[in-house]
């Protein structure tokens, strides 16, 4: 057979903890799937995301730029224009059907490049605009919580709804994808692990009581620099409770456990295809999630749990395991 150029899958997810991932040393975590794609690839350990939070992260992944190149440094910011010079673009010029399944934060009216499959999931608008908070504007004595803290139970969510329509788009793509065309190179977006912490009651009882607490020294909290005392401040952070905490930290475990379960479907669905041993899977998020370490929640800083995030690859033809 003439030599191919392979096919890429990319899984992104969202705001995945790192350390929560078996193949990165989690003993508690069930992450079968993950782990198989580590086992018969590459595991990167010091992977880390362009920016902590999700538009500006994914805006460098488009373009391959830092996001000082970009402009995009909020969750309301867009590429320059959308004939920006994108991956999609670059893999289209190669050769390859550049494929969107699921969210890049893109704004309904770009896709810079991509060809969009399984529905539009991309249906927000950006302004550019974006505030700060004043250096000196921190409260005395808060006592009141962020609202996210209440979608912390079991249940179904509009994330748990969106990841199974992204793998029911990927499914159907990879039943019906033949050898013989184009190569292609498929972003598969996920939401999960992100907040809201709502998972099937079957997934957080595995984990209610086996997962360890974050460890805060004294005096940590008030050593923290100013503008992460802005983030506690900001997102009313700093009533949270030691039960909010251990109960958010264990829907967390579940939430990524079924995630896993997604994308063991995509692989399996994959290992049956008539592409199944030329294709690269590339495994990755966009940001770490805080889970209470640092007396912080979800991302936007530079601690190793919102900054650090999981890079793995697998390419049968290259690698076997």
């Amino acid at each position: 057979r003439p030599k191919e150029r392979p096919n890429i899958l990319v899984i992104m997810s969202d705001e995945h903890n790192v350390g929560v991932t078996g193949c990165y040393g989690d003993q508690t975590v069930q992450t079968p799937h993950l782990d198989r794609i580590a086992q018969r690839g590459i595991t990167f350990d010091c992977a880390y995301t362009n920016s902590p939070l999700c538009v500006p992260s994914r805006m460098a992944f488009t373009a391959g730029k830092y996001i000082s190149r970009t402009g995009a440094w909020s969750n309301n910011c867009w590429l320059p224009s959308d004939d920006y010079p994108s991956i999609a673009r670059v893999m289209t010029a190669a050769g390859y059907d550049s494929l969107l399944c699921g969210k890049l934060h893109y704004d309904r009216t770009r896709r810079y490049g991509f060809t969009e499959i399984g529905g539009n999931m991309n249906r927000s608008h950006k302004t550019g605009r974006g505030g700060r908070r004043r250096a000196d504007d921190l409260p005395e004595n808060p006592t009141k919580i962020s609202g996210r803290f209440d979608q912390f139970h079991a249940g179904d969510s509009g994330v748990l709804r969106h990841d199974r329509q992204v793998t029911a788009g990927v499914l159907d793509f990879l039943e019906k994808r033949q050898r013989s065309e184009r190569p292609f190179f498929l972003f598969a977006g996920y939401l999960a692990p992100h907040f809201p912490l709502i998972v099937p009651q079957a997934y957080w009882d595995r984990y209610q009581g086996r997962v360890a607490m974050p460890v805060i020294p004294p005096g940590h909290l008030d050593a923290l620099p100013l503008n992460y005392k802005h983030l506690r401040a900001g997102f009313q952070l700093e009533a949270v409770t030691p039960e909010i905490v251990r109960k958010g930290r264990e829907l967390y475990y579940g939430l990524t456990e079924w995630f896993d379960r997604q994308v063991g479907m995509v692989l399996g669905t994959l290992a049956n295809s008539d592409v199944a041993d030329n294709t690269v899977i590339i495994y990755t998020t966009d940001h770490g999630e805080n889970i209470g370490e640092h007396g912080l929640w979800w991302k936007n800083c530079m601690y190793e749990h919102a900054a650090r995030v999981p890079m793995i690859v697998s390419w049968p033809q290259r690698w076997t395991g």
